[in-house]
């Protein structure tokens, strides 16, 4: 319910009423990954990126498969040039990309993250197509 709750209330914009939302959802269920997910995302969102991280860390060692939160905790590691931490959260991304595209899906990583992210244009171009793929599979005639 309140993981529900701090959902809206981000998106309405009210991110200090989503946040104790998401710390009321994890102090109901601290093994809940999306909470911790979504209450990273907010702190992000609200320019807390060092409170993000802790979140973000602490969801991807509840659930280490949800790549949404491993692109959402590169993406905010390189924000904060955090070069010390960033490498094997990038390994990780990178072959959970590299999976998702010979599997036919999107990746969680987003075409601008994958610009950063290596210095190797057909990746780049992968990531974009599976991207623009999906995006044209969900748009109306």
């Amino acid at each position: 319910m309140h993981n529900n709750l701090g959902t809206a209330l981000k998106d309405s914009g009210r991110f200090d009423e989503a946040i104790a939302a998401f710390r009321a959802a994890i102090g109901r269920d601290p093994r809940d990954p999306r909470a911790h997910h979504n209450l990273g995302n907010t702190l992000r969102d609200r320019g807390d990126a060092t409170a993000a991280v802790a979140a973000l860390e602490t969801a991807l060692a509840l659930d280490p498969r949800a790549e949404d939160t491993l692109a959402l905790l590169v993406e905010t590691l390189f924000g904060l040039c955090d070069w010390d931490r960033l490498p094997p959260y990038q390994e990780r991304l990178a072959a959970a990309t590299r999976s998702a595209i010979a599997a036919g899906r999107r990746p969680a990583e987003l075409p601008l993250l994958a610009l950063r992210m290596a210095d190797d244009p057909e990746r780049q171009r992968a990531v974009a197509e599976c991207w623009a793929a999906a995006i044209a599979a969900t748009a109306g005639p």
